[in-house]
Formats: structure tokens, sequence, C-alpha cells
């Protein structure tokens, strides 16, 4: 029995009784229309008591987004052109405070993400039965049967993977996240930001989900909630992609140092340095033994690519709507060791560029040189707008 003078302090229940999806937009008229589509046919728009509302975002947009966005039953905050390096948290910002600061959850979507119909109301379900959880990041993986995509669609398998069998993230994915709106109010307390997302880092996404787990929340990957998102289109968009998040977080750990929070992604860090060297060691005891005629082969070899091949394999298998190609790039190990040398690059390149900006106190805008190598400044503005399908949102048709 409980002496009366004791408080014992049980964490409610999260009810979820509205829900503002935000979704910032640079010249995407190219995609901004499935998008929405998808936000609107979504399974909780059937829910007569839930207050769901959709907020999209333009900002600064030189093509026809807005526009596009306006023909359907949307709220378009159209904003104009914002800070280099911080338009997309200076976006999220803006319309948290106008739209979102009072529901209950809080869904950040990028315009070339395309939500699973149920998404959202998996998403209710998590936060209402889980008291701890604050961020929910759901299942990427990219359409397209190029090269190009079906690496980045094995890479993206392989890091959920890893999500998933932990139980935690350390990125809730800026392209499709839910928020309990209460930790967001709490984010915001610990310094007097604008907003949830800050403008201190290139990777807003990774610094939020930081301040959430520095509060002692969960933050996980959906292990129910799948999302489609655009591939980098070719070699040089990718290496920008990377450059920005690996620079990004390397930037922000060192600006938060070690702690319980960081730990493990910190080991992450030597652990890479730690294969790099070993790479390295290895190509040069290669070329030297076989310069010297030393080498001779041995079965035994065979056992580790075989390891890896299987592992490979069983991750492309967990990939949605993988084929027979997904599999056997997998199996093949030589196209993932190739890559594995390309990414190990992109580390070595990160932490050049972010000891050369401690050096020098020039900083390199990563945003502009993500969007300037996908050559995302020349779309169109004339081409017409583009096809639309029907949609069948509480019992009427949008087209």
């Amino acid at each position: 029995m409980v002496a009366s003078d004791e408080t014992i302090l049980i964490p409610r229940l999260n009810t979820i009784r509205s829900v503002t999806v935000l979704c910032p937009a640079y010249n995407e008229r190219d995609c901004i229309a499935d998008t929405i589509r998808s936000l609107l046919g979504q399974t909780v728009r059937r829910f007569p008591d839930l207050s769901y509302s959709i907020v999209i975002i333009p900002n600064g947009c030189t093509d026809d987004t807005a526009a596009i966005a306006r023909s359907f039953p949307v709220t378009v905050f159209e904003l104009p052109k914002l800070p280099k390096g911080k338009s997309k948290s200076v976006a999220l910002n803006m319309a948290w405070r106008e739209f979102a600061q009072d529901s209950d959850l809080v869904i950040s979507v990028d315009a070339d993400t395309i939500l699973g119909e149920n998404a959202i109301e998996e998403w209710i379900k998590e936060f209402e039965s889980n008291r701890l959880l604050r961020g929910s990041s759901a299942r990427f993986t990219m359409q397209g049967t190029d090269f190009l995509t079906r690496l980045q669609k094995m890479d993206f398998a392989k890091g959920i993977d890893i999500s998933l069998r932990r139980g935690w993230t350390n990125v809730l994915a800026g392209a499709a996240s839910a928020f309990l709106g209460s930790g967001l109010h709490m984010v915001v307390g610990l310094d007097g930001r604008d907003g949830p997302w800050t403008y201190e880092s290139a990777v807003e996404d990774f610094e939020l989900t930081y301040q959430l787990r520095r509060l002692g929340y969960k933050c996980h990957v959906s292990p129910n909630i799948r999302a489609y998102t655009d591939a980098m289109p070719n070699w040089e968009a990718l290496r920008g992609q990377r450059l920005k998040w690996t620079t990004g977080t390397i930037k922000d750990l060192l600006r938060f140092g070690l702690n319980k929070v960081t730990f493990v992604m910190w080991m992450q860090q030597l652990q890479a340095f730690f294969f790099v060297g070993l790479t390295i060691l290895f190509v040069f005891l290669m070329a030297y033994f076989g310069a010297k005629g030393q080498l001779s082969f041995s079965p035994i070899w065979l056992c580790i690519p075989l390891l890896i091949a299987a592992k490979n394999v069983k991750n492309a298998a967990r990939i949605p709507e993988n084929d027979r190609y997904d599999l056997l790039m997998a199996g093949s190990v030589i196209i993932y060791e190739l890559f594995s040398f390309v990414q190990i690059n992109w580390f070595i390149s990160s932490w050049y560029e972010v000891i050369k900006e401690k050096l020098t106190g020039k900083e390199k805008d990563m945003w502009n040189l993500q969007y300037a190598l996908e050559d995302i400044s020349t779309l169109s503005t004339t081409v017409p707008l583009p096809p639309q399908r029907a949609v069948l949102v509480d019992e009427e048709v949008l087209v």
C-alpha cells in the first residue's frame, strides 16, 4: 500500500485527435501532384472525428509547383525565396507555427515522397500505443529499375534493417516522419528556437531526432509504414546528397560531443575509420605480395565473399517489389564491394570538408551543391500540368 503523501507518476497514453501534414516544396512540379494524391487518399480521412489537414509549402519556387498544389483541396502556404541552407527548416517552422502548433500529430513529408495509403492510420496506432514514442520514420524505398536506383534501394534497405533490428533510429528521415506534437513543443522549449527544426545544421532531421532522444524519448523506424521517394538521378547528385548528409552529421556530432545519446554514433564513426584503414591495408598487402609473386589462391578465400553475398541477398529480398535483378546484383558481391569503395571516398571527403572548414572558417553550402548537381534549377515552367488520376476521399472523387 502506498503512503498518502507519495505520488506515483504514470505516463498517460497519447491520444491523437488532430493530424497536420507539412510538405515543403522547392520546384517540385513533376512530383507534387502524386504526393498530394497519396496524402488525400489516406485511409485516415474516413475517420469523421479526426481533424486532418494538409499544408503544402512552396518556397521560392520558380516553376508552377504552387499552381498545381492549389488545384487540390489542401492548404497552400506559399513563401518567398528563403535563406540559403535554411530554406527547408524555415519553411517547416513557419508552417508549424501557423498551422500545426495545436496538432496532436505532425507529419513532415517531402514533395517527392509517396506514402502508403494506411501510413497515417498506422502512425496514429503507434503513437497511441507507445507512451514514450515521440518520432517515427517511414520505411523508405525507391521506384525505378536502372542500375543506380537499384544500388540506392539496396543501401536504404541495409540501413533500415539495422534500425529495425535495434528498435531505434538516430535519424527520423525528413522525407516522411511523424512527430508527437507535445514532443516538438518540448524541443522548442529547450533553447527557444523558432520552431522544432534547427537552422544550425545541414541535417535538420538528424538534429531534431537527437533532441528528442536527449529528452529521453523513443524514435524509431516504423515496421509497418512504407514510403516511396525519388532516387538521386546521377552519380554527381548522389555524391552531393551523401556529402551533405555525412558532413552535416559529423559537424553535429562535434557540436553535441560524446554523451549517452551520441555514443553509438561516435562508435560508428570509429568503426568506419577502422574499416577504411583495413581496406587500405588489404589493398596495399595484395599489391605488395602480388608484385613479389607470393600470392596463391586458396578455396578458403571464398568463404568471406559467399557470406557477404548471402547477407546482401537477404537484404535485397526485403526490398519491396524486388525482382531477380536486385537479387543478382546483391549476390554478385563485386558490385557492392566496388560501391563500398565509393562510400569510403565519400566518408573521407566528408571528414576532409569538415576539417578544412574548421581550419579556414569557410563553410560550403551543401544544400546548394546538391541542388546544382540535381540540375533542379533547369526544370521547365511551361510544360503542361501532369495528368491527374481520380482519388476516392470521403465518398467524393477528386481529380
